[in-house]
């Protein structure tokens, strides 16, 4: 643990700071390690930009001496579990989970020089255990396998709770695949034969071609296009989809235009005999592709698999521009991620809880709704009183009571 007893941290106002020589300082920790675009200023500086008009953000800071060896952002917000019959004071790290902030942090953690990591975990529960008083937990959404170990091993009197598990869904790609065909015959038997017979059927209406934003104008242009595609899918299941937050489009309009020119946004419009049957947008970081949003042409016909042949075409241009890796970004099982590869490292969203009496009484009712939950699977169709377990006790009841929500 190098240097971690002469690390030492504070946390203020952003509005402390001249925004520039953080931007500075920021780009200089992130230029020496190899870390997700999600870190990146090109993503926390558009964040910032949005979430300073809602709340208060401050920075913690961790320095070695004179130097400083780590950076994050801070958010306080209210929240409630239990369907609101538990308040408490969250500290968010890297995001802000209200009025319509959340924009899905893909990868999260302490922007930290790699050899002072244990310590400056440390160092940051510790700032923030002498800091303030008020908040009653910390979320850390999405920190992969590593800032997790560190983090759990450095939590002092904090109580990790784990609220969920993602995966990875990487692919690396070969250098050796030249085409399509190469890049389809790379893949298991069952997926190179529904792509085959895909790319057999959208051959049959005219030339599939992909074409990628070359100006700032392009990029919002297909970003915008890729609303309409994109809204489709979602409705079909019931539901409104990412362009129905309008702090989420602003902030990928802000990134989009902050970031372009530095090459790390990608905007793909896919099409076949000229009538579009995609578009993908991602960005472009330390040569790996991170796919963040979609919108494919709907279709009942299973010979039409517009997503597919879209990610392959995407990956096929990305390889000859020499990127490396294409990220689906983590989530739970994904049928159409597992079609191109297979699941890889764990990504935990966890909080480190102070010993607080209300959540010893959150305990003890998960407890009681965990015994519950069995004694209606135990009982399933039997009767008491004249009604089934389902009657008495409603599916409805047992849901959501363990899902934070911020106020």
């Amino acid at each position: 643990m190098q240097g971690a007893n002469r690390l030492s941290g504070f946390i203020r106002p952003v509005s402390e700071y001249v925004l520039e020589q953080l931007a500075q300082q920021w780009r200089l920790l992130e230029s020496g390690e190899q870390v997700p675009f999600s870190l990146s200023w090109c993503w926390m500086g558009s964040w910032l930009s949005l979430v300073q008009r809602k709340t208060k953000v401050f920075v913690f800071e961790c320095r070695n001496g004179p130097d400083v060896v780590g950076l994050c952002f801070l958010t306080l917000c209210p929240a409630t579990r239990l369907k609101g019959h538990l308040s408490f004071m969250q500290l968010q790290l890297n995001e802000y989970l209200a009025d319509g902030c959340d924009m899905a942090m893909a990868y999260n953690g302490l922007l930290c020089e790699s050899r002072y990591l244990e310590g400056a975990w440390e160092c940051f529960f510790r700032t923030a255990m002498e800091w303030n008083k008020v908040w009653d937990e910390i979320s850390l959404r999405a920190l992969s396998e590593d800032q997790y170990r560190v983090a759990a091993r450095q939590s002092a009197k904090l109580r990790f709770e784990t609220d969920r598990i993602d995966k990875t869904w990487r692919l690396e790609f070969d250098a050796s695949f030249p085409s399509l065909e190469a890049l389809i015959g790379s893949f298991k038997r069952k997926s190179r034969q529904q792509l085959r017979q895909t790319l057999a059927a959208y051959s049959e209406l005219g030339a599939l071609t992909i074409t990628a934003a070359a100006s700032v104008d392009e990029a919002l242009e297909l970003f915008l296009k890729m609303e309409a595609l994109h809204t489709q899918r979602w409705e079909k299941v019931g539901k409104e989809g990412s362009y129905a937050n309008p702090h989420w489009v602003a902030f990928h309009t802000n990134l989009i235009k902050s970031c372009f020119g530095t090459g790390q946004v990608q905007a793909l419009e896919i099409c076949v005999a000229g009538n579009p049957i995609g578009y993908l947008y991602g960005h472009v970081y330390n040569r790996t592709v991170y796919m963040h949003q979609t919108g494919f042409a709907q279709t009942d016909s299973t010979k039409f698999r517009p997503g597919y042949i879209s990610h392959c075409l995407a990956m096929l241009l990305n390889l000859e521009r020499g990127n490396m890796t294409y990220d689906f970004l983590p989530d739970t099982q994904d049928s159409y991620k597992r079609f191109f590869v297979s699941e890889g490292a764990d990504v935990f969203w966890v909080r480190a809880v102070r010993p607080r009496l209300k959540f010893l009484y959150e305990k003890g009712v998960r407890k009681s709704v965990s015994a519950l939950q069995s004694a209606v699977s135990r009982y399933r169709g039997r009767s008491f009183w004249g009604k089934s377990v389902q009657q008495v006790v409603p599916a409805n009841a047992l849901r959501g009571l363990g899902s934070d929500r911020c106020t």
